[in-house]
């Protein structure tokens, strides 16, 4: 019985190898995910910057529009900070 316990242990060292071999294994794979999951990150910052610059140019807009519908006849907009103001509080 014990005989049979150290050839399965043997065979087990020889296919998989001892702790050190599989820690760095381990760590190896573990890197390797870091490294993967990194450049897939990267990869994705221009689109979600295209995406942000796409949302604040489009309200940018629809805040000028907003504005620019509520301007009393005749003005400018010069005052458009104040009108704005007005406009936010009057929807509350």
């Amino acid at each position: 019985m014990l005989h049979n316990l150290l050839a399965t242990m043997q065979k087990r060292f020889v296919s998989e190898g001892g702790i050190k071999e599989r820690m760095h294994q381990a760590r190896t794979g573990y890197r390797q995910q870091q490294d993967s999951r990194l450049a897939e990150l990267e990869r994705a910052v221009p689109v979600l910057q295209r995406q942000l610059a796409q949302a604040q140019a489009e309200a940018a807009l629809q805040t000028r529009h907003m504005v620019s519908h509520h301007l009393p006849e005749g003005s400018d907009g010069a005052d458009g900070a104040a009108i704005f103001r007005k406009f936010l509080c009057a929807r509350t």
